[in-house]
């Protein structure tokens, strides 16, 4: 949504005029639309695949170690937890801009399938977490012989 800038032509005639205008310029898209926008990511930002055996989620997650993470499965789940905490920074420091996520966050998958929660596998490598979800067997296609009737009287 787009706010439209309304300014009065004559500022003498509006005594409220530098009060509506620092308003204005509070509420620009500009200064409010980054924290809005913010408000509604989704992290982490993750890729979800699959094959005929397997299901493949990865996750970015730059900047946290393999200790801040905790994945969890169930049969028709996954849910990925983690925290990271906020830089501190000394009295002297001014922060211009801080885009960083800092704090809790979980995010869960729904699977579609049956999972064989005993295989799963997680790898965290360069800020990437690449979780393999093994689809349980039952899930898995089957081939199914077909076979020649038997002739009945």
């Amino acid at each position: 949504m787009l706010v439209p800038q309304v300014r009065s032509l004559v500022p003498l005639l509006n005594p409220t005029s530098n009060i509506d205008r620092f308003l204005e310029d509070f509420f620009r898209l500009e200064h409010v639309l980054p924290t809005f926008e913010r408000e509604f990511e989704v992290f982490p930002a993750w890729n979800v695949s699959e094959d005929d055996r397997s299901f493949r989620i990865e996750a970015e997650l730059p900047g946290f170690t393999r200790e801040d993470l905790e994945i969890q499965v169930t049969a028709d789940e996954l849910r990925l937890a983690g925290a990271r905490e906020k830089a501190t920074t000394d009295e002297k420091t001014k922060v211009h801009r801080r885009e960083r996520f800092t704090g809790k966050f979980t995010r869960a998958l729904r699977i579609p399938v049956p999972i064989d929660a005993a295989k799963v596998e997680a790898v965290f490598q360069d800020g990437i977490l690449t979780i393999t979800l093994p689809k349980s067997e039952a899930a898995l296609p089957r081939k199914i012989q077909v076979q020649a009737a038997t002739a009945t009287k």
